[in-house]
Order: C-alpha cells, then sequence, then structure tokens
C-alpha cells in the first residue's frame, strides 16, 4: 500500500516466510501484491499491475497454488490483470473498503477548492502557498521543483515523503521554516536532515496524518470499483481481502465473494469495541459510542452461555467490568480480584468468536439465495442504520446478477 519502497519489495521473501511457517495445500498463500492506488496515473497503475503479475508467477514456480490477486480501478486494469495471471478460477482482489486512503502524493493542483484548508499536501512542481505545509511527495529528490509562492512563507514544513534524501531537504531554504516534521519512511541509511545542516528548532517524525488528511478516496469511487469486481469474478471463488467489518463482509458474500479475511476485530478491540451479534460493533469502554442497549446485553448474554464462546460461563457483569478496563486499572484492580483475562485478549478473543461462530454462520444460511439475503440486510440488520442502507442499495442497484456462494468463510489476520 506504498508503506514499503516498491524496489523493497521481493516475492522470494514473501515465499521464504510461507515456507518458514510451513504452509500447506489447504492453506492460502496470497502472492505479494502491489495495490494500484486511485491517485496514481493510468500508466502508473498499469505498471504496478504489470509488475504484481510478475511477482505472481515468480511464487508460483515455488509454491504453485499461490493465490494471485487482481487489481485496477476500471475494467480495462481488471481485465489486464486477470489476462496476466492466466485466468485462474481462484483468485483474490482488494476492497479498499476500510478507511480508503491513497497515499500516493504526487502531481497535485494545490488550487483545487478540496485542497483550501489549513494543512495542504503537495508533491512535486506545486506552488506551494498555505501554512502550515506538508509536503507528501513520494521521493523529494534533485529532480523535483518545489517553490512557495504568494503570501507568507510557512513557519512549519512537514515532509511526509517516503524516500527524503538530503538533495531533497536541501531545496527547503533552510532560513524559511522553523520547525521541521519528517515523516519519511526511508531516509537513505542516516538521519537526512543532519547531513543537510539543518538549524531547525524541531525535529520529529510524525508518520502520515497529513497524507490521511487530504488523500482519501472518494468514497462513491470505492464502492463503484467493489461493485465492478464483484459483478467481474462472482463465478470464481473470489477472495476479497480486507473486508472489515462484519457489515462489510455481508455485503461482499451477497455480491459473489466466497472469502473475506480481516483484522478489524483486533482494531476494535484495541478501542473498547465489541462485536455483537448480527448488529455491529458497540463500545464497551469508558469513551466512545455507541453504547450497548439494553437487546444488545441480552444478545452478549447469550452468547457467554454458549458452550463454544472462550469466556463460556462468565457473568455478563464481570465481562463488561474487565472489558471497559485500561491496562493500568487492571493491574491495579487485578491483585484483589484476580481477574480470569486482560482487558484486550478478552475484547478480542470475544470478537472473533463472533465472527467465526455467528456472522460466518449467518451468512451461510443465505448460500445461493440472494433475494432473501438482500431482505434479511435491508430489513432487519441495517434498519434504522442509514448509511448501511445507502451503501447496501448502491451496490444492489450495480449487481448484474446477484449471486452468493456456497461455503462462506472469514479469515483472521493477526494472532
Amino acid at each position: 500500500m506504498g508503506k514499503l519502497p516498491i524496489e523493497k519489495c521481493d516475492p522470494m521473501k514473501t515465499v521464504e516466510i510461507y515456507k518458514r511457517i510451513g504452509v500447506t495445500r489447504k492453506d492460502f498463500p496470497i502472492q505479494l501484491d502491489l495495490p494500484p492506488r486511485y491517485a496514481l496515473s493510468k500508466q502508473e497503475r498499469i505498471a504496478l499491475i504489470i509488475k504484481g503479475a510478475v511477482f505472481y508467477h515468480q511464487m508460483t514456480k515455488e509454491i504453485d497454488w499461490t493465490i494471485p490477486v487482481v487489481h485496477g480501478w476500471t475494467y480495462e486494469e481488471l481485465s489486464l490483470s486477470l489476462s496476466l495471471i492466466e485466468n485462474p478460477e481462484r483468485l483474490a482482489s482488494g476492497t479498499f473498503s476500510g478507511s480508503a486512503y491513497d497515499w500516493v502524493m504526487g502531481k497535485l493542483n494545490s488550487h483545487e477548492p478540496r485542497f483550501k484548508r489549513k494543512i495542504v499536501a503537495a508533491g512535486s512542481n506545486i506552488p506551494l502557498t498555505k501554512r502550515p505545509l506538508a509536503v507528501g511527495a513520494w521521493s523529494i529528490a534533485q529532480t523535483a521543483t518545489l517553490r512557495f509562492t504568494g503570501g507568507k512563507t510557512p513557519r512549519i514544513v512537514g515532509v511526509g515523503s517516503y524516500k527524503a534524501t538530503a538533495e531533497g531537504i536541501n531545496l527547503f531554504d533552510s532560513k524559511k521554516a522553523k520547525a521541521v516534521a519528517v515523516g519519511a519512511m526511508q531516509q537513505s541509511g542516516r538521519f537526512v536532515l543532519d547531513e543537510a545542516g539543518s538549524n531547525k528548532k524541531t525535529v520529529a517524525t510524525p508518520g502520515c496524518a497529513a497524507e490521511e488528511h487530504v488523500q482519501k478516496t472518494p468514497q462513491i469511487v470505492v464502492w463503484e470499483r467493489l461493485a465492478l469486481v464483484l459483478n467481474m469474478f462472482r463465478d470464481r471463488e473470489l477472495f476479497m481481502l480486507g473486508a472489515a467489518s462484519p457489515n462489510d463482509q455481508h455485503m461482499i458474500f451477497l455480491g459473489g465473494a466466497r472469502y473475506g479475511d480481516t483484522s478489524a476485530w483486533r482494531l476494535k478491540a484495541y478501542l473498547a469495541e465489541i462485536y455483537v451479534p448480527g448488529r455491529g460493533s458497540v463500545c464497551i469502554g469508558h469513551k466512545g459510542s455507541p453504547k450497548p442497549t439494553d437487546e444488545d446485553l441480552e444478545i452478549l448474554r447469550e452468547c457467554l452461555r454458549d458452550t463454544t464462546h472462550p469466556l463460556s460461563g462468565m457473568s455478563l457483569t464481570r465481562f463488561l467490568t474487565i472489558g471497559k478496563m485500561n491496562m493500568a486499572e487492571w493491574r491495579e484492580t487485578q491483585p484483589k480480584n484476580k481477574w480470569e483475562i486482560k482487558p484486550f485478549d478478552l475484547r478480542a478473543k470475544h470478537n472473533a468468536w463472533v465472527l467465526k461462530w455467528r456472522e460466518e454462520v449467518i451468512a451461510n444460511e443465505y448460500t445461493a439465495d440472494p433475494d432473501n439475503y438482500y431482505i434479511y440486510l435491508k430489513y432487519h440488520r441495517f434498519k434504522g442504520k442509514p448509511n448501511l442502507l445507502r451503501k447496501l442499495e448502491f451496490l444492489w442497484r450495480r449487481f448484474k446478477r446477484p449471486y452468493v456462494q456456497t461455503g462462506l468463510e472469514l479469515f483472521l489476520k493477526g494472532r
């Protein structure tokens, strides 16, 4: 997703990892893929699609059941990607259904209305006029032409590049900024600002907050692309990567996907959120929303009675008491209360159980029955949830032929 320079991506390292963990034909080894971000040019996206196909063929020489990943934002790009991997029956594709951020900070027009904010992200050959300023070019080197035009010179310059070389930093006049924050993922071995002779008061590595602020791919684009993929590949064993929440997983199954994976169950646990089967997530921490309703609590109580639940037999009161704590509270109260499990572990295990023992079961009740699946989602699960209903209706209208696979399955990323 752009967090690692392409020249550092080695499919043979992925093969080595798979072999080291003892991958078998019962497993789904996914190829090392290169997602083409939406903001890239057509030529750049196609170049990544071609290189990704090369990675796939390299990996199949070592692990012949490697699953290829089909990429692209248009029918043309997806078709090209499919043709390059020789049209297999089992394939994977990305959903981009989580945050949907696009990390490319290339040649953007800073005069567009969407960039008239307090934080401006820009790449090469762009007039930089705002303050404070965040420069997010992929490579700020001697080839870049950065210039300040009009208005007052920014006092804070945030370089969010993935490659920040000494030459690139020197493009900035050392007198023009009082503080420089470098979010570079790769800094050419040494701390480049020191090499550039920076005399700024503050140097930090804050990550990619500025990029996220301005580079969110339009939601409508993500949904259109999702519908296109599901229409093109619904008759195959389609694995949708990163299907995110249980609600999104049901929508991709409705559209013809057979498999989906997610790491959101762990992220939710970090945020003191838990899944309620058939409803979504609720927050049981001190802060956050929505809080569980009386109906949610009754469902959770029933979950804890199930003998397959990892915390079966625990009272709901004790479950919520542990679940809402942070680690400092847990350590302080542990000697007296002898808690059975840590707060994060409790939330994470519960979320994983809900996905595999409740949501997967619900999905398989509607195999080969898209019409009733749609009715369940619209009139029961998503009732009173306008955002989910809007997404469901958007996708349903675009499905050429609703299709639900058999043997639907969720995979949990993370330990």
